[in-house]
């Protein structure tokens, strides 16, 4: 016979393993669909340098882009290709079909110029607050046992 505090152990241990497909997944894909729309204006979750220096601006312009706002499209727009989140070691996980490594050296401030661009959020405080309470409010439902 399980003690109570047995019992509820492993009812919180089925519930837990469904915390990334049912709350983990949704929000990796709003998480997704926001850099979308904030890089397509210039901005990210974070620290997000919006214009070019005046070197690559110029080769940008000559070769007939805007130099305003960096948006991270070229060409291709590989950036709007994301793939479906998959799980991985216990977290949610969003690739890019093509160009990854470029937006990963965005993100890290590694890219060409050095410019940091974060577009996917690093600390929690970087998480638009939308996502965040809808992030709780999943985890409380998978939690509470709620379908």
């Amino acid at each position: 016979m399980m003690s109570l505090g047995e019992q509820f152990g492993a009812m919180m241990d089925a519930r837990s393993a469904l915390l990334v497909e049912r709350a983990g997944f949704p929000i990796a894909e709003e998480i997704t669909e926001k850099m979308k729309e904030l890089s397509q204006g210039g901005d990210g979750m974070g620290e997000y340098f919006p214009g070019y220096k005046k070197k690559y601006a110029k080769v940008k312009e000559n070769a007939g882009y805007a130099t305003e706002v960096v948006t991270l499209r070229f060409k291709n727009k590989r950036i709007e290709r994301t793939t479906q989140p998959t799980e991985v070691m216990g977290g949610a996980e969003i690739g890019f079909v093509e160009g990854g490594e470029i937006f990963k050296f965005h993100q890290t401030g590694k890219a060409r110029g050095g410019r940091t661009r974060t577009i996917f959020p690093r600390k929690w405080k970087d998480v638009p607050p939308d996502i965040y309470e809808r992030f709780k409010q999943l985890i409380v439902g998978v939690l509470s046992g709620k379908p």
